[in-house]
């Protein structure tokens, strides 16, 4: 299904919600935060255009969630580690 026919993605309007940590942010608020991020994204149905996008973003730009994936974590910043990403779905295409 092209994205165009596909419902809007479920992140749009929630930006700050998928930022990584914030500044003096508790760590039990940020994953309880991230938790419900990983959540949002599993339901979508955008995922491989997340994931294209997020590859495509230098290591300056890779901050908040992407695909399921808190990319802007230390262990990201050489690479994207999929591994934590939601499944993709059939109908999912870029």
């Amino acid at each position: 299904m092209p994205d165009s026919e596909k419902p809007p993605m479920l992140c749009v309007g929630r930006s700050p919600w998928f930022d990584s940590r914030f500044h003096g942010e508790a760590k039990r608020l940020y994953e309880d935060r991230m938790q419900v991020c990983r959540d949002i994204c599993a339901q979508c149905q955008h995922k491989r255009s997340c994931k294209f996008t997020a590859e495509q973003l230098t290591v300056a730009e890779r901050t908040g969630v992407w695909c399921g994936v808190d990319i802007g974590t230390v262990q990201h910043r050489r690479g994207i580690d999929w591994s934590n990403a939601p499944p993709e779905r059939p109908q999912d295409s870029y």
